[in-house]
Parts: C-alpha cells; structure tokens; sequence
C-alpha cells in the first residue's frame, strides 16, 4: 500500500483473479485505498448469475461479498463504477481455436446455423441443436 500513499492515485482500475484467496486480498486492498484517499474505483466483477450469497461457484460468493462491502457506510468516500460483462472474450476465442483444430484434424467444416439471430448468448445445449457437422 506504500505506492498508494508515495503516488496519491484518485483512479484505481481493478481486474481481479478468481482465486481462493480473492475476497481476502481485495478486501484488503479495498481498506488500503479508502485509507490512501483514492476517490474513484473501477471494477471488473463477473456473470451477474454468478453473484450471489449462496452460489455454489466461490468466486461468485466472493464477487458478492466485495460488491455487499463497498456499500457499506464506512466506504461513503470511495466512489466505484461495477462492470458485469455478459461474457468475456477468452472463452469465445477458445471455442473457435478449438474449431480449427477439428477442421485440421478431420477436414470436416462444422457450421452452427441460427445463434446470431438469437441476439442473445446461449448456452451448450442451443450449440449443440443448431451445430451441423
């Protein structure tokens, strides 16, 4: 937290893991930053339907509870914006790394039909129904 304190940041940018030890961590940082006076936080958070008290997925209970503390009146000085993307890049990009792989594997050209009229991201199943191999 010294850097907090030598620099006076007011904007802080944080993208954060999804490891065990998450909540910890970033509570701590969170303290840090209110005690250095930063004004402004921006947050990356996960899938909305992963947040919650009682998910099974433990980052999804840790999400929860950084988002249940920055609400507290103890951080009424600590401005944030929360970004709750609907997916993120890398998954996507690894399903279609994994097509081409298939293609030069088998030769065979597999077409999904149909998904982006849907205007919506969908799960495996609606891949599954509308893949045609």
């Amino acid at each position: 937290s010294s850097i907090l304190v030598d620099r006076f940041p007011t904007l802080v940018y944080i993208a954060p893991h999804n490891l065990p030890q998450q909540l910890i961590e970033e509570s701590d940082l969170r303290i840090a930053l209110l005690h250095a006076s930063v004004k402004y936080v921006v947050r990356v958070s996960t899938n909305v339907e992963y947040i919650g008290p009682t998910n099974p997925v433990f980052y999804g209970r840790a999400h929860w509870a950084i988002e249940n503390l920055l609400s507290q009146p103890e951080f009424k000085d600590l401005q944030w914006t929360l970004l709750q993307p609907n997916f993120f890049t890398a998954s996507y990009l690894a399903s279609a790394a994994e097509w081409v792989k298939a293609y030069r594997t088998t030769g065979k050209v597999c077409v999904v039909r149909g998904l982006n009229s849907l205007g919506y991201a969908c799960g495996p199943r609606a891949v599954a129904e509308a893949t045609r191999c």
